[in-house]
């Protein structure tokens, strides 16, 4: 499984804490989210056929968050050299 992108609302610790990744595995793309610290609840939704679907997923997430949840940051982004013609910014997290 090969992480593709990560989230991460910049709330280090207790339940405000969010955190998203991007997975593809055989030509699907899995969703997985979190709410609180390492033992918070997690969710994974059931695989997307196509990466701009699951991403357009990840942007309902992230808007769909509370405000006191912090900014968002993708993490990938930060450690990770572009790709040719730039990031995809989703909506919420600029």
């Amino acid at each position: 499984m090969e992480l593709a992108g990560r989230w991460w609302n910049g709330v280090s610790r207790g339940s405000d804490r969010r955190d998203i990744w991007l997975h593809q595995e055989d030509g699907r793309w899995l969703v997985r989210a979190r709410d609180g610290g390492p033992g918070g609840r997690e969710l994974t939704w059931p695989a997307f056929g196509d990466e701009w679907v699951a991403r357009a997923w990840v942007d309902r997430l992230v808007a769909a968050s509370p405000p006191r949840a912090g900014r968002w940051r993708d993490v990938l982004k930060l450690v990770r050299k572009p790709p040719e013609g730039g990031w995809h910014t989703p909506v919420g997290m600029d």
